[in-house]
C-alpha cells in the first residue's frame, strides 16, 4: 500500500530511530506508514530492490531468446 513519497537522504537521527507508538484507532494507511518507518520494516522493504532481470539478461546472452510455456 503506497502511503506517500518520502524525501531522499534522511538525517541520521531520523534514519536510526524507531517511530512513536501508534494510536489504537489508527487507519490501515497509518499502520503501513508506521511499519515502513520501523527498522524491521525498512529491512523488509529493502528486499524489493532484489531483481531477477540480471538472470534473464545473462540467459539472453547465452542464446536463449524465447521461453515457451508448455501446459
Amino acid at each position: 500500500m503506497a502511503v506517500g513519497r518520502e524525501s531522499h537522504h534522511p538525517g541520521p537521527f531520523e534514519r536510526f530511530t524507531e517511530p512513536p507508538a501508534l494510536p489504537d484507532n489508527a487507519s490501515p494507511a497509518q499502520r503501513m506508514a508506521h511499519k515502513l518507518k520501523s527498522q524491521a520494516g525498512r529491512k523488509l522493504y529493502a528486499l524489493r530492490k532484489q531483481t531477477v532481470e540480471p538472470v534473464l539478461a545473462s540467459s539472453n546472452r547465452d542464446g536463449f531468446r524465447q521461453f515457451y510455456c508448455v501446459a
